[in-house]
């Protein structure tokens, strides 16, 4: 026996998350700040803002409210590893790119 639950996956069908690294939970807000990439090509970094409703009756209908791609220096979108992620109280979030050694800030709005 063990105490975990599933309340509900951060990769709804049609969502951009690969993977998450990094995750931060807004109790205020409901909301989780994930760093994304894809582990298996150690790329396609990014940003995703998940909406987490405040009851296990809600949860089922989560979504993914802003995904975001880390920029490349060759102007495409995509790059880098985000490896973690850091979110103030009024939404801007930090997110380390382990691969490129880059600190990337995303706004929402």
């Amino acid at each position: 026996d063990n105490n975990f639950e599933l309340i509900t996956t951060y990769n709804p069908q049609g969502s951009q998350i690969i993977h998450s690294l990094g995750m931060k939970v807004d109790e205020g807000t409901g909301q989780v700040h994930l760093a994304t990439s894809d582990f298996a090509t150690f790329d396609k970094g990014g940003y995703a803002l998940y909406d987490m409703p405040p009851t296990a009756e809600a949860q089922a209908a989560a979504s993914v409210s802003l995904s975001l791609d880390m920029p490349c220096t060759n102007g495409e979108s995509g790059c880098g590893l985000a490896n973690d992620v850091f979110a103030t109280e009024n939404g801007v979030a930090y997110v380390t790119d382990s691969m490129n050694g880059r600190i990337f800030k995303f706004e929402n709005g």
